[in-house]
């Protein structure tokens, strides 16, 4: 297997700036997939993904993401710094096309962007947020927040825990997160349910009726080649996307939403 190297770092990650905010992710999906439509060479430039979120969240309606100059002029705007938590990484046997975080293999003695340690640790006292694509501290994961953790060792410790934030990851596998095996809550998530409960009381009557539904329902299926593949009961229908609603409210809560300032130094 080829060790991947990150594209984007060297050339995007503007470590020679002092930024209000990061963001910091995992490592991009491999280039030249089918799979993976990209859309510019850039963090997350892929289709589908971040920025794609950022428009429907309409938090900065002046941007449209769609390009790098475009987003370069987001982050200027707001001091935000994006960067990803790994320089290179392999991808396992088989998940080479995959973007999940669990499908990657890392060295943590070679793989880790130090520089993002090394700016970390010097601008703590000026960046205010300091915002994950993906959370888990599951090992399995290889989250961004559970890497960044390993990153940094025992200097985790000394960071404010007020200035880590864990936003809902961008990609597809969130929209499946959302559900659990536990009977409680119909197999939704403590926090998805709450969500529904509080804003969608009628889509937990659905939630039920699935959950129910799901309990009797074949296990597994025929496909159309002949083979037993396990039988999938959707939650919902596709015209309630109450998980992507879920996931751009939280992102409208959390992101900064105030541009930067520039004030003249005193004289």
């Amino acid at each position: 297997m080829d060790k991947e190297i990150h594209p984007y770092i060297e050339l995007h990650s503007g470590f020679n700036q002092r930024w209000r905010y990061l963001i910091v992710g995992t490592f991009p999906p491999k280039r030249g997939c089918k799979e993976r439509k990209d859309l510019f060479p850039f963090f997350y430039g892929n289709r589908g993904s971040f920025w794609d979120l950022l428009r429907e969240t309409e938090l900065y309606p002046e941007f449209n993401f769609m390009s790098i100059d475009d987003i370069k002029r987001w982050q200027k705007t707001y001091s935000i710094g994006i960067t990803d938590v790994l320089k290179s990484c392999l991808r396992k046997p088989g998940k080479e096309c995959s973007p999940a975080d669990s499908n990657l293999i890392v060295n943590y003695d070679e793989d880790l962007n130090t520089e993002l340690k090394a700016y970390v640790l010097e601008n703590i006292d000026h960046i205010q947020k300091i915002y994950f694509t993906s959370g888990s501290e599951d090992e399995g994961s290889k989250s961004a927040y559970f890497l960044f953790a390993k990153l940094l060792g025992q200097d985790f410790k000394k960071l404010p825990r007020t200035k880590l934030v864990k936003l809902p990851s961008p990609s597809g596998e969130f929209l499946r997160s959302v559900f659990s095996k536990s009977k409680k809550d119909f197999g939704l998530k403590p926090y998805f349910y709450i969500f529904l409960k509080s804003n969608y009381p009628d889509a937990l009557e659905v939630a039920k009726g699935t959950f129910e539904a799901k309990k009797i329902a074949p296990k597994t299926r025929i496909n159309r080649n002949g083979k037993v593949v396990p039988l999938i009961t959707k939650r919902f229908p596709n015209c309630l996307d109450y998980p992507s609603l879920y996931r751009i409210g939280e992102y409208k809560k959390l992101l900064p939403n105030e541009p930067l300032i520039e004030t003249e130094p005193s004289q």
